[in-house]
């Protein structure tokens, strides 16, 4: 007599072998067939192949790797849907990719209803499996891309939290959500929302008429070469546009930026304005003198970051060899920039690279390599340096979106007087100039 067949550790601990047997067993209980494993369901009688884990998802009876089981009992299902769970959570499925919310939601029906057939039907209904919803959030994505090219909107509509907003909101609706009609958006809704801005707008004036505000004008021009130039008002609450003008024909006009600045003064109202900021151009300097003369009341005062801006930009009245508007001081962060590559830089001139190189033969090349090569050139980027970067710290403080009070502004000033004269070892006749 064949001695018993022993079984293996995992068919004692796993107990789909309590519901199923081997195919091979039912015809011949000596054959064991270890290269393609069929297991046959004590339910159904359906022959699956591919081990054990087939078998769990054919007894959970979820459309997954295997057909449900039709005639399993309801308790087996739910002990093996806890079972596929756990394995999951562990990573231990080998094959497949399962869906782990959708047992979550599967355990929720029973528990609800008591009923498998309440989430699992018998008929064509398909499992939510992750690759599917991922698949179903594809389309959303489309259209929307679709809609912001057909319409050419900026890519930059992305980024916005009013975007953001308005996906969250239609998620949170669902479906049936019908879109604004072109009157709703014209103006149902326009109209609503310009009081809603006149209403914020009116919080702002109150806090004007407590503690007073600045009228502020920012001039720049667009890509066609004309002069725009925004009017803010800004006060411990915050700051307000109110309007963006085209000032190309009267921007070099004293007299008529005076006339615009004192409209804007009378609709604030003269009590409750302080003092007037522009930049610190000869037309805006005789306007704010023509201010102060009719509003005796009132201060003008030059941007701080365009007075910072034209102090970078000359020495001794010569412009700098490449005489662009920097606002942000960038040709000066440059020359830090190439300090800290002098190293790379000297070495790029010196290599037999650039000796075979065709530049190295014209005048500009040797030029440059004559500049590179000199000490003279970095001793005077680093003179350069030690006057700029303090006045750069105090333009990014006065430039950036929050607006310190005139105190700090002074005190800054002061620190990097001092902090100048530090870097230049405190001899006065190297930064006495400066």
């Amino acid at each position: 007599m064949a001695p018993p067949k022993k079984k293996n550790k995992r068919d004692v601990v796993d107990p789909t072998w309590n519901h199923c047997v081997r195919a091979t067993e039912l015809t011949d209980p000596k054959a064991v067939d270890n290269t393609r494993l069929k297991l046959v369901c004590n339910y159904c009688g359906k022959t699956l192949s591919g081990g054990v884990s087939r078998m769990k998802h054919h007894l959970a009876r979820i459309h997954h790797n295997a057909k449900p089981c039709e005639k399993v009992l309801e308790d087996v299902t739910n002990m093996f849907l806890k079972i596929l769970k756990e394995l999951k959570q562990r990573n231990c499925i080998e094959q497949g990719d399962v869906d782990v919310d959708c047992f979550d939601e599967v355990e929720n029906v029973i528990s609800k209803r008591g009923s498998m057939d309440q989430y699992v039907s018998k008929t064509k209904a398909k499992q939510v499996t992750l690759p599917s919803m991922l698949k179903n959030q594809t389309k959303p994505c489309v259209d929307i891309c679709r809609m912001t090219y057909g319409e050419a909107l900026p890519f930059s509509l992305v980024k916005s939290s009013w975007f953001h907003n308005t996906i969250q909101s239609i998620g949170k609706y669902g479906k049936g959500l019908k879109p604004p009609s072109y009157h709703a958006v014209r103006v149902t809704f326009l109209k609503k929302e310009v009081d809603n801005v006149h209403s914020t707008l009116e919080k702002y004036k109150s806090e004007w008429k407590k503690v007073g505000c600045s009228l502020m004008s920012d001039g720049w021009q667009d890509g066609c070469g004309c002069s725009i130039t925004n009017f803010l008002v800004n006060s411990p609450k915050g700051t307000v546009f109110l309007k963006s003008l085209d000032t190309s024909s009267i921007i070099k006009n004293g007299v008529a930026l005076f006339e615009l600045l004192d409209t804007f003064v009378e609709e604030i109202g003269e009590e409750n304005v302080i003092q007037v900021v522009t930049d610190s151009a000869s037309a805006f300097v005789l306007a704010g003198e023509l201010l102060k003369d009719k509003r005796k009341k009132l201060l003008w005062s030059p941007c701080a970051a365009h007075c910072i801006g034209r102090i970078l930009k000359h020495t001794k009245n010569h412009n700098l060899a490449r005489p662009a508007v920097t606002r942000f001081a960038t040709a000066y962060l440059t020359l830090k920039s190439i300090l800290t590559q002098r190293n790379g830089l000297r070495a790029m001139f010196t290599s037999s690279a650039w000796c075979k190189s065709s530049y190295a033969k014209t005048r500009n090349g040797l030029d440059v390599q004559q500049i590179v090569l000199d000490a003279k050139f970095w001793n005077a980027i680093r003179y350069c340096l030690k006057g700029v970067l303090p006045l750069v710290k105090v333009l990014r403080l006065v430039d950036g979106d929050a607006k310190p009070a005139m105190g700090y502004i002074y005190e800054a000033m002061d620190r990097a007087k001092e902090q100048i004269e530090k870097n230049f070892n405190k001899v006065k006749k190297r930064y006495a100039a400066i």
